[in-house]
């Protein structure tokens, strides 16, 4: 609830100080009239300030910032018009600082407002996942190993008297893409469109950087544990994605040889004979004297063997895609794995993040895109502490910090003045 300060005249008021809070910090004690920001910016500025505090939901998920921005812009648009001869600044801790940017990116606050202060702020950065290749190919993949699954169970359950084999596979196919196929489909339509309207959000804010000054502390938990999950989801991504540019490897040289008939050929000649012969030495146990690696290896071989040979056959009928379907089905497999784990591993961005995990590449970051003004502050020592607070809590609980607001919003009403 925002509240103001009664006893000062409006005519008198010379800076308005919004103080945002992070998230779940809604009854956030350094906002309180009573905390040391609230104390030190009245000291400082004396009875011609206003300090007042923007409670918002706190909750992490976009939503929640995004409708935070909103009535934050409609809370500061009303500030302005109230105190029109005053400067308005906005002092922010943790995504309080991703709130306000937004509040302000794109309105007329951008040039009303004088100042924003953002204290341990992760600001989110979006891009487009590059995947490599064509984006339909991922689903297609994904989504035909699920309707390979269903179709096997299908024609497990289907009736005795659907038969012969090819009818009751065609059954199967039919029946699995209706009731699986066609809704992956649709739902991966508005997938795309919702991860499309994430990112138009998530653009970094445009406002001028000299009204930014952005302080962090080392050691910051809440970066750390964010960029923890980000290395994950990155190892991740980068598996799967190697398991698919493998395929679409197989894509290119399977196109080059399907032109080259003589030599696939001489290959699925050498292929029937070198086929031929390890059976023979299968069937009649000439191996039976050696070791079980040796075993293991005679039957890698054949299977090595059997698969050249079959490959080579159905590039000299025009099969290609039969190929390079095996090359496929792991990138299929690990897809559904890592889209899961990226959903866990997103999820202190908030459920709408990992949602879009595998569409959108999503990480907390310094500062926003561009080049703007940096503050590291040196952590206190705990003798100058009351209690023993996060890093991530520090900054608003810091004396030196503090009376370094105060100078830089001095600062700035001076500049303005002249």
């Amino acid at each position: 609830m925002e509240t103001l300060d009664d006893s000062i005249l409006m005519a008198d008021v010379q800076t308005v100080i919004t103080l945002v809070h992070g998230t779940f910090a809604t009854h956030a004690p350094w906002i309180q009239a009573d905390s040391l920001m609230c104390r030190a910016l009245h000291k400082h500025f004396g009875d011609t300030t206003q300090v007042i505090p923007f409670t918002w939901s706190g909750g992490n998920t976009h939503s929640a910032r995004q409708k935070a921005s909103k009535r934050l812009r409609d809370h500061l648009t009303d500030q302005v018009e109230t105190y029109k001869d005053a400067h308005h600044y906005l002092v922010c801790h943790s995504h309080g600082g991703n709130v306000a940017l937004h509040a302000i990116s794109g309105t007329p606050l951008e040039d009303q407002i004088s100042g924003v202060v953002c204290l341990a702020t992760p600001f989110l950065v979006a891009r487009k996942r590059n995947l490599g290749g064509d984006l339909g190919k991922h689903f297609t993949g994904a989504a035909g190993l699920v309707v390979a699954i269903v179709t096997g169970v299908m024609f497990g359950i289907l009736p005795s008297w659907i038969s012969p084999f090819r009818v009751r596979a065609t059954v199967g196919v039919g029946l699995a893409t209706l009731l699986v196929g066609l809704p992956m489909y649709f739902i991966a339509q508005r997938w795309l469109k919702f991860a499309d309207g994430l990112l138009k959000d998530l653009t970094s804010p445009a406002i001028d950087p000299e009204k930014v000054i952005i302080m962090r502390s080392p050691a910051d938990e809440a970066s750390g544990a964010l960029s923890l999950f980000q290395f994950v989801s990155h190892l991740s991504v980068r598996l799967y994605t190697t398991l698919f540019d493998l395929y679409e490897w197989t894509e290119r040289v399977a196109v080059k040889l399907v032109k080259q008939k003589r030599r696939l050929v001489t290959t699925l000649i050498i292929s029937i004979i070198v086929f031929s012969g390890l059976l023979y030495v299968i069937l009649n146990g000439e191996y039976g004297s050696q070791s079980d690696w040796f075993s293991t290896g005679i039957y890698l071989l054949v299977v090595l063997v059997f698969f050249i040979g079959a490959s080579a056959y159905c590039l000299l009928t025009g099969r290609e895609e039969s190929v390079t379907f095996f090359f496929q089905l792991p990138g299929a497999v690990v897809a559904w794995p890592v889209s899961l784990l990226l959903i866990i591993l997103l999820l202190p961005f908030g459920w709408e993040i990992a949602l879009a995990n595998i569409l959108l590449d999503v990480t907390a970051e310094s500062t926003p895109i561009g080049s703007w003004r940096v503050q590291l502050w040196e952590p206190p020592t705990s003798d100058s502490l009351v209690a023993r607070p996060l890093m991530h809590s520090v900054l608003y609980e810091d004396s030196r910090v503090l009376e370094s607001i105060c100078q830089w919003i001095e600062s700035r009403n001076s500049r303005i003045a002249t």
